[in-house]
């Protein structure tokens, strides 16, 4: 293992991203490893550990994230609490484990130490079946394409030789699939990738 390492925490919880670098810092100290905290992970700055907080009811999905160049990139889910559903959800392969809010430092831990352990150098060449299922569709693709151009929803329709109504359906199930829930959020996505 490397003697630094980067980790991205990509939560919407400052005080929380703080206590887990704190206990990051603390673990891999005792490891004899420094860190280096990134605010978010790409292929410029690829992390080698990355907790992102997770959907509660969906599975969360990583290949869409990774890339090439972040093969060897562990992605760790943190999620508010366990549900009973939770156990019926298959994860993405590049899911090298959950661990809840209300869970202590003990927890994160033993986590670490079981995804180190188990096989640190894995490389992953492909989407899993999970993920694969989540990309979009051509037609969803043109649609997100004439929307980040600024095109209106019925421009669009005119343009694609489609109802409004299935526009909106296209653009409904783009959103459910990158999870953007709200359309504040779908907003923010279409500016991030001008």
């Amino acid at each position: 293992m490397k003697n630094t390492l980067t980790v991205a925490i990509c939560d919407r919880d400052n005080y929380f991203s703080e206590g887990i670098k704190y206990v990051l810092r603390d673990y891999f100290h005792q490891k004899g490893q420094s860190v280096i905290f990134v605010s978010s992970h790409s292929a410029a700055v690829p992390a080698d550990l990355v907790f992102a907080d997770a959907p509660e009811s969906r599975r969360a999905r990583y290949c869409h994230v990774a890339s090439a160049a972040t093969g060897n990139t562990l992605f760790f889910s943190i999620r508010k609490k366990k549900s009973r559903y939770q156990n019926n959800l298959t994860t993405c392969q590049r899911e090298a484990g959950t661990f809840y809010r209300s869970e202590g430092p003990l927890a994160i831990y033993s986590m670490l130490d079981r995804a180190l352990a188990a096989n640190p150098k894995i490389r992953f060449r492909s989407h899993c079946a999970l993920c694969t299922s989540s990309q979009l569709t051509r037609r969803e693709l043109e649609v997100l394409h004439y929307l980040r151009e600024g095109i209106s929803q019925t421009e669009t329709a005119e343009c694609m030789q489609l109802s409004v109504k299935t526009v909106n359906t296209h653009k409904q199930s783009a959103m459910r699939k990158m999870d953007l829930n709200r359309k504040h959020d779908f907003i923010n996505w279409l500016m991030r990738r001008e």
